[in-house]
């Protein structure tokens, strides 16, 4: 026997595939079953990735926690003339949409807007909106919230006189 006919006879003595070896009625049933098999794993790779798109997408809109907002304590003192008190200022940049969740502060709070506008809703004086130059102020133990409703980024500086033992801010209820 020559190599070529020794490469021969392996070929026919190799064992053959599974659906092959199978008589054609029962090879069409085997593929059709591997086929929606195969289409259902297509349905759930679509919905899946259709699923990670919309959540891509969908961060644009959700402003919950919005990164971005950054406030810094620049100055912190004791008031000699009125033991047991403080004065603090904060300077914070808002991003646009950024909204503070209702809150009350045990002392007094005035908001200067350096660039761009705030909107306060305090209760009882209802919904006011600060532009550069001007300055809200909040009483003590009043609930409100601040917010950046513009698309541009907001700055302001706040300045607080509360007892030392309080805290900066509680938030409502």
């Amino acid at each position: 026997m020559t190599d070529a006919e020794n490469a021969r006879d392996r070929l026919k003595r190799r064992p053959q595939p599974y659906a092959q070896s199978l008589p054609m009625r029962r090879r069409v049933f085997l593929f059709s079953w591997r086929g929606e098999i195969m289409r259902e794993y297509i349905v759930a790779a679509i919905i899946f990735a259709g699923g990670i798109l919309l959540c891509l997408g969908s961060s644009e809109i959700i402003y919950a926690q919005v990164p971005g907002f950054v406030t810094k304590q620049v100055f912190k003192t004791d008031l000699a003339n009125l033991p047991g008190q403080e004065a603090t200022i904060y300077a914070s940049e808002w991003p646009p949409g950024f909204r503070l969740p209702l809150q009350h502060e045990e002392g007094h709070e005035f908001v200067y807007v350096i660039e761009g506008e705030q909107t306060s809703e305090i209760d009882g004086v209802g919904t006011k909106v600060v532009r550069a130059g001007e300055v809200i102020y909040t009483p003590p133990n009043t609930n409100h919230y601040d917010r950046n409703a513009t698309d541009r980024v907001s700055k302001t500086i706040v300045f607080r006189v509360k007892a030392k033992d309080k805290p900066v801010m509680t938030e409502a209820k």
